[in-house]
């Protein structure tokens, strides 16, 4: 039976000759999705986001998906040249805006991307796809009360998405 109360003083060697340095620290999630509606659950997923991927420069990538309203029907009516290009613009402008208030000098590590799409589960499920998202992190709580007979979109979008999904309550 070995002796088990004496360290072994074996000692790897390496090809090189060299002694191995630390692993290099990789990033969990390289990519972080945020889907923003700018309601406050929003704020405070955006906000973990930043602070969680703070230790490895992560990129942070703010999306939204505005659908079609009452107002593209009328400008259409008046002939107005507002176009779906217009509406990504303002959109994008608008994400930015909300990424500075929310998190003040991480600019750099927030990328904003914007898809006019009407169903927001598609639109998360094609932007993580597209994006190559590997962490999605979803604002709940806009007032949506659960009811049982109607799954949540956090719910929707977790059953949707390749990568993981952390829901951050209101």
């Amino acid at each position: 039976m070995p002796d088990v109360s004496k360290p072994n003083d074996s000692k790897p060697t390496a090809t090189t000759g060299e002694s191995p340095g630390p692993a290099p620290e990789v990033a969990p999630f390289p990519s972080v999705l945020v889907p923003v509606d700018f309601s406050l659950a929003s704020r405070a997923a955006l906000a973990l986001a930043v602070q969680m991927t703070a230790p490895w420069s992560s990129e942070v990538i703010v999306f939204n998906a505005p659908g079609m309203s009452e107002n593209d029907g009328f400008l259409q009516g008046t002939g107005a040249q507002w176009e779906r290009s217009d509406v990504l613009s303002a959109t994008r402008d608008h994400l930015r805006s909300f990424a500075d208030r929310v998190a003040p000098g991480s600019g750099k590590r927030i990328r904003v991307e914007a898809r006019r799409d009407e169903d927001f589960v598609s639109s998360v499920v094609h932007a993580c796809q597209q994006l190559g998202a590997s962490l999605v992190i979803l604002g709940s709580g806009k007032g949506d009360r659960p009811r049982w007979w109607k799954r949540s979109s956090a719910e929707r979008v977790a059953r949707k998405v390749t990568c993981p999904v952390l829901v951050v309550p209101n």
